[in-house]
């Protein structure tokens, strides 16, 4: 099986919430799939990204993050959620320079020997601003726009794996 890497948007993709970074920590488990910040806000699990994940891992993905956010907010909720195991990276920034966030973690990878090409990238977002800097800094990576690409998770299963010639 090929290596490949999946890249997960968290914002409105991975969860509900339009910007965990403007939320106050702690943040806490409050239901099944619902954590909520220090003054009650709510933010809901993409439930289907989550099935996503866990299918690519399976099926012999590295998967990362790559977010606009601050890390540490990132990483709390991930854990609050309970699936920061997911991720082999969390790849997380206050910037939108998602371009050079990718090209850190290639780089992270090509050190441990891990070579991925850029048809062998699938990066889900729910916008997308991002990447035609991408594209321009690492290559043609293939592009998912939840909501418009894929809306679920048997959409993204079927797309992911004709892409990648699985299916």
């Amino acid at each position: 099986m090929k290596r490949w890497l999946l890249l997960m948007d968290l914002d409105r993709t991975m969860w509900s919430h339009h910007d965990i970074s403007s939320l106050k920590p702690p943040f806490k488990r409050a239901g099944p799939g619902i954590v909520v910040d220090a003054e009650g806000v709510e933010i809901r699990l993409n439930q289907d990204m989550v099935r996503l994940v866990e299918w690519a891992l399976g099926r012999g993905a590295i998967t990362s993050t790559l977010s606009w956010n601050r890390l540490e907010r990132a990483v709390e909720v991930l854990r609050a959620f309970g699936i920061d195991r997911l991720f082999h990276y969390i790849t997380a920034e206050d910037t939108p320079r998602k371009d050079l966030m990718l090209e850190k973690l290639l780089q992270t990878l090509r050190r441990q020997g891990i070579e991925i090409p850029p048809a062998r990238i699938i990066y889900i977002d729910d916008r997308d601003i991002h990447i035609g800097e991408i594209r321009r800094r690492i290559g043609d990576i293939n592009f998912l726009m939840y909501g418009r690409d894929i809306r679920n998770f048997e959409e993204a299963v079927e797309k992911i794996s004709n892409i990648l010639g699985d299916g």
